[in-house]
Formats: C-alpha cells, sequence, structure tokens
C-alpha cells in the first residue's frame, strides 16, 4: 500500500510541475508488450498475445507462489479451452469482491 502511495504522490506533484508521468504499473506493462512474444514460445501453445493479456488482466504478477497462480496464470495448450480451468482464472468470470486482485476466497 505504501508503494502505491507514493506512487500517487509523486504523480500528483509531476502533474503539478506540469510534466508527464507514467506511473510503475504503467511502466511494467508497456515493458512486456514492448518485449513481444518470447523467443522460446511454443507453437503447441495458445498465442502469446492472447495468454499475456489474461495475465495481466488476472495480475499474475502479484500472485506468484500461490496456488492461484499455479492454476490460473500459465499458458493454455493450443487446442485447450479456458473453462477447462476455474471460473476464477477467466477474467470474464471474475469478481472481484475487495477490487485489490485478492483471490484467497475464489475456489480452483
Amino acid at each position: 500500500m505504501q508503494f502505491f502511495t507514493r506512487a500517487a504522490v509523486f504523480a500528483v506533484l509531476a502533474v503539478l510541475a506540469g510534466t508527464t508521468v507514467a506511473l510503475p504499473s504503467e511502466l511494467a506493462t508497456h515493458e512486456l508488450e514492448a518485449r513481444g512474444k518470447p523467443a522460446h514460445w511454443s507453437s503447441k501453445l495458445e498465442s502469446y498475445k492472447t495468454y499475456h493479456t489474461r495475465y495481466m488482466e488476472l495480475e499474475c504478477s502479484s500472485h506468484k507462489n500461490t496456488k492461484f497462480f499455479k492454476v490460473c496464470c500459465g499458458p493454455l495448450k493450443k487446442k485447450q479451452k479456458l473453462s477447462s480451468r476455474p471460473a476464477a482464472c477467466d477474467p470474464d468470470k471474475t469478481f472481484w469482491a475487495d477490487d485489490c486482485g485478492n483471490h484467497s476466497e475464489a475456489k480452483y
């Protein structure tokens, strides 16, 4: 929480100074998008763009070393459907009870 407070204060000060600033989360997203598909990405997996979009929407980078990450954040096989995973793994079906990405109550 303290990190986000500092980022918000920095952004407000930058706006008051008349400069444009990218917040850390925007920088991370842009950096990942700029990298594109990794060279080792297998043709046996879903498209990298589809995988990466879901990874970002589920905020997987915030859930490393959790059961949620293990179950929901890996790429699907090419013909595998997202519906084969728990509903918490589908950004269109995931509800954010506390809007903080807390998946502790989800069933997976």
